[in-house]
């Protein structure tokens, strides 16, 4: 039998209610201008956050400040309750955050299984003198990370395609592997960016079910920016709905959603 895939946390969840990602007044400068201001939030865990806004309202910023790609110039990051603004995205990453880009950031020129393997945690005990002589532990090593890879690319609905080239895949075929990375990586939360962009109507709704399977099993927390609210109606448990770089109102999805038009429509 297949092993299935392990989407647990791995013993990170808080046991006293603590948010698995949390945020609070973080702040942001380019130029003198400010790019978010004062932002706070929180992710608690198996949560679905939607966040939403225009292009340059904040909400990639927030997204690169969450994961350590930036430092914010005020506030703090707490995962799990662990302060960790100033730190590298690398023990962001340790800490148990995962994140997938708009801008894809595979290996064009590995397989789809080898782009899911070189994702997941090195071995602590992994070492040149093991890998070159193929002892057993380094062949048993590899032969897990393949099964636990075809499980996450089962689950994503391409293990049929885990020897293709990545190059062969289709655009949306592609960030689904790029969500399969993202949880060989054993997350505590997982920030999606634009995660249906390119996606035909097919791919979307592929994703959908994806995304629903992975938080319903495995209660991965879920922060997902998308323009397409059609995805977050069927996805999103809360929405936050960001503009110049603040929070201008957060709550359920169909509530934010019908605020923002009617601020569209106010200043037409």
């Amino acid at each position: 039998m297949s092993a299935e895939p392990q989407t647990e946390r791995s013993g990170r969840e808080p046991r006293d209610g603590t948010p698995v990602l949390a945020a609070s007044r973080l702040t942001k400068f380019y130029g003198g201008v400010a790019a978010l201001e004062a932002v706070s939030l929180e992710v608690p865990y198996g949560d679905v956050v939607g966040l939403v806004g225009a292009n340059g309202a904040g909400k990639s910023t927030l997204l690169n400040l969450l994961t350590g790609a930036i430092r914010p110039d005020g506030g703090e990051v707490f995962v799990c309750g662990r302060a960790m603004s100033g730190q590298s995205p690398a023990a962001f990453a340790h800490a148990g955050v995962a994140r997938t880009f708009q801008k894809l950031r595979l290996f064009p020129s590995l397989t789809v299984i080898e782009n899911v393997c070189v994702a997941m945690p090195s071995p602590g005990r992994w070492s040149l003198r093991s890998a070159l002589l193929r002892d057993r532990s380094e062949v048993l090593r590899e032969s897990a990370e393949r099964e636990r890879a075809l499980a996450l690319l089962r689950l994503v609905g391409l293990e049929d395609r885990a020897n293709h080239s990545v190059e062969s895949l289709t655009s949306g075929q592609r960030r689904l592997v790029e969500l399969a990375r993202a949880l060989a990586r054993e997350a505590a939360v997982a920030l999606l960016d634009e995660p249906a962009a390119g996606m035909n109507d097919a791919e979307e709704a592929q994703l959908r079910e994806v995304l629903i399977r992975i938080n319903q099993s495995s209660h991965l927390a879920l922060v997902i920016v998308e323009h397409r609210w059609a995805l977050l109606r069927h996805l999103a448990r809360r929405a936050i709905w960001l503009s110049d770089g603040r929070i201008v109102q957060q709550g359920a999805p169909e509530a934010v959603f019908a605020a923002i038009l009617e601020s569209a429509e106010t200043a037409r």
